[in-house]
């Protein structure tokens, strides 16, 4: 009651809070579809976002024009969507019920932030990098790019830790918050000493074993002395681990195809000759396979994965373990 006079609604749809096993953490997400806040939202504008094809386009084009030690920084933001905020008069609609495990009963609060689950938060929080972006590059002559919260930069030694640092420097001034851990910067900075003056120290967010030459981002690795793009190790692992456990358990739902899809997807074009997008198609078929579905079907049995997709789950595995990097060409 409390909650509800608060954000002054008399209609009272609270937005189901729910786990989701993310990447070795266990994440929350309020469920905006069951709650049908997604149903409200609709879409006038198309998503923006950077690519590995870009980048690669930009690493070549660099090269032509005679760049050739070319270095990489990437940062990412801290919790993004939360740091959009939602108008004061659309909160009523996102007030989010919890139970608490220790007492058993259901708790309220209100989202003053847009929270993983909710189709404006993509659309909502693009608008930022993307204008930060028009900033970045027009106004400070930076070579930089995003992919939703991803940010990264390719430019010659001479002139890549000025951009790491004015990309830091300029997002602080106007309160983004970065996850500073995560940096992949230079492996030095400039500090001022106890004399005042300016000298040159290891930076303490930089991560040693990937500074520079060999930037990772959106999950790839680009090798700018060897020119490769290649899938990072943890990648890997995590999509091996998640094959393997479909295959197990003989079930695929179409949510996880969808997601499972558009990962592996992705990953083609880290893989020479984009291969394994011929293993898609039964993955798209499970994905929209039970849209109309009007029989009643065992759930044990509804999501029972067939020998199409048993094929193309093991073909993958096969790329994984023996795909070849991707050679980044010259012109």
């Amino acid at each position: 009651e409390q909650v509800w006079a608060k954000v002054g609604s008399a209609t009272r749809v609270p937005i189901k809070a729910f786990p989701v096993w993310q990447k070795g953490k266990c994440r929350r997400c309020d469920d905006g579809a069951r709650s049908m806040l997604n149903s409200t939202t609709s879409r006038s504008e198309k998503l923006v976002c950077s690519s590995i094809d870009q980048i690669v386009a930009l690493i070549v084009a660099l090269r032509d024009q005679g760049v050739s030690s070319l270095q990489g920084w990437a940062i990412d933001e801290l919790k993004a969507y939360r740091q959009i905020g939602i108008l004061p008069s659309h909160r009523r609609y996102a007030v989010v019920a919890l139970m608490n495990p220790s007492d058993g009963l259901v708790y309220y609060y209100t989202m003053t932030g847009h929270s993983f689950g909710f189709t404006s938060a993509v659309y909502n929080y693009n608008r930022r990098p993307r204008a930060l972006n028009e900033a970045l590059v027009k106004e400070f002559k930076i070579t930089t790019d995003f992919y939703h919260d991803d940010r990264w930069g390719i430019e010659p030694r001479s002139t890549i830790q000025s951009s790491f640092e004015t990309v830091d420097a300029v997002t602080h001034m106007i309160g983004i918050m970065m996850q500073s851990e995560k940096a992949q910067g230079p492996p030095l900075i400039w500090k001022k000493d106890e004399k005042d003056e300016w000298v040159e120290v290891p930076n303490p967010n930089c991560k040693g074993k990937q500074p520079w030459k060999d930037p990772e981002g959106l999950g790839i690795g680009f090798d700018l002395d060897g020119l490769q793009v290649k899938i990072k190790d943890g990648r890997r692992a995590d999509l091996k681990a998640e094959i393997q456990d479909v295959i197990k358990r003989r079930t695929l739902s179409p949510g996880q195809a969808a997601k499972l899809k558009g990962r592996l997807f992705f990953l083609t074009c880290s893989l020479f000759g984009r291969i394994g997008r011929a293993f898609m198609r039964p993955l798209s078929e499970r994905q929209y396979e039970f849209q109309y579905e009007k029989r009643r079907v065992l759930q044990s049995d509804k999501y029972k994965i067939n020998d199409a997709i048993e094929d193309a789950l093991k073909s993958w595995l096969m790329i994984l373990e023996r795909g070849r990097p991707r050679p980044i060409r010259e012109l």
